[in-house]
């Protein structure tokens, strides 16, 4: 990341390259001037032969050998002074005055002595510079979020804390999670993976939440919704919503069958992945949601992990969503075993967890009514091989109104710059 105090020591280093070359120019200077010319009385420069120039362009330069000028090839012009040479050859008469066309003579003080080429270079060094450094200055390094959230029923449910009480209500959850969402993100880019969304559902008022979401985040964002699964009238599905652009997308079904829901968990799951452009730079984004059952879960990121390796490696690609398997005990299904080997599956692929910036006690991210749920569900994991993205933080976030409680996960909010 080009940031500010590295502009200005790159300007810095650029200024006193410039101080150098120069300084050396001006040594190479002064010794030419020493050798050809001499200061007069009136402090003047004046060169100690002057050649006579048979050709256009010739003429004094002040740095050529000393040498004598023989009687038949001085010119007859008007002169208006006669300096004395102090050399051994003679005592010459410099012209100041017309000069005869064959012939470059002239006095040093009404000519510019050509710049030295260490002078020219120090010049070029410095514009080249100050172009360099202005255009890293006004160049920010390009930052965005990534939130991910499971919307609890698209925002139909509510936790009061007071009572301890749960009440089906909508619309104000889902307002209050997109407020969360706005002030979250801010005025950057920013990337949503959202999980349990609705398209159409009765419970919903027939409402396309993702779409919904999309209009609150402002102008210039855009979603991806992918349903898996007819509910209450409509589909429910996973979603990207963005106001980076959307270059290419895909929709996951992983492997279920309706008739061994002990192999395949109780209902259908999947991913929504985008490609994504953050003007010229580009990653894939993934939102998923596993199996609520902790052996499905951990077969469905192998699958998750085999449709990534279709991926260009190159490609940073973030995974982000409620991958249902818990960090800690209690639980059923021993999740810590499985979480464990969740983390080798990610780790051997390339991935980092980048949740891990959270300490202990804020990765508990589950259902508040419920202790035996407690720890961590949701996760958001990063492959890039080439170090192009650098994770600033990593927070969990209740999205509340106290006493109500608005999603039954805590909210994923990481902070990354492109490097």
């Amino acid at each position: 990341m080009i940031t500010p105090v590295i502009a200005i020591v790159a300007l810095l280093a650029v200024l006193a390259g410039f101080h150098v070359l120069w300084a050396i120019a001006r040594k190479q200077a002064g010794r030419a001037h020493g050798a050809g010319s001499y200061r007069d009385a009136s402090r003047r420069r004046v060169p100690r032969f002057c050649t006579l120039g048979w050709g256009h362009g010739k003429g004094c330069s002040g740095q050529n050998e000393i040498q004598a000028l023989p009687s038949d090839k001085i010119m007859k012009t008007h002169i208006t002074r006669t300096v004395e040479l102090p050399t051994n050859t003679a005592i010459a008469k410099i012209a100041h005055g017309p000069f005869n066309p064959g012939c470059g003579l002239h006095d040093s003080s009404s000519a510019k002595a050509p710049r030295p080429a260490a002078q020219h270079l120090a010049i070029r060094i410095l514009w080249a510079g100050l172009a360099i450094f202005l255009t890293l200055a006004g160049t920010p390094a390009q930052s965005f979020s990534v939130v991910s959230s499971n919307l609890w029923y698209s925002g139909t449910k509510a936790y009061n804390y007071s009572t301890n009480t749960l009440h089906t209500a909508f619309p104000a959850p889902l307002w209050n999670i997109e407020n969360f969402f706005q002030s979250a993100v801010g005025s950057g880019y920013g990337v949503i993976a959202l999980q349990e969304v609705y398209d159409g559902a009765s419970h919903v008022g027939g409402l396309d939440v993702t779409q919904h979401i999309q209009s609150r985040m402002g102008d210039g964002w855009t979603s991806r919704f992918g349903g898996l699964m007819p509910d209450a009238g409509g589909s429910r599905g996973n979603a990207v919503v963005t106001n980076a652009t959307v270059v290419k997308n895909q929709y996951w079904q992983f492997a279920w069958d309706s008739g061994n829901l002990a192999d395949y968990g109780s209902e259908q799951r999947g991913a929504v992945a985008t490609k994504l452009d953050f003007g010229g730079r580009r990653l894939w984004f993934i939102s998923v949601h596993l199996a609520y059952e902790n052996p499905v879960a951990l077969a469905q990121v192998f699958q998750l992990l085999g449709k990534v390796k279709t991926f260009d490696p190159d490609s940073p690609v973030i995974v982000a969503g409620d991958l249902n398997i818990r960090n800690r005990s209690p639980g059923t299904g021993n999740p810590e075993l499985t979480y464990h080997k969740m983390a080798a599956a990610f780790g051997s692929a390339g991935f980092e967890d980048v949740s891990l910036h959270l300490d202990t006690a804020t990765r508990i991210s589950a259902t508040p009514s419920s202790a035996t749920l407690n720890g961590q569900l949701d996760y958001i994991y990063l492959y890039d091989p080439h170090n192009r993205l650098t994770v600033t933080s990593c927070t969990a976030r209740w999205v509340y109104d106290y006493p109500y409680v608005w999603t039954d996960h805590r909210a994923l909010l990481a902070r990354m710059h492109w490097n």
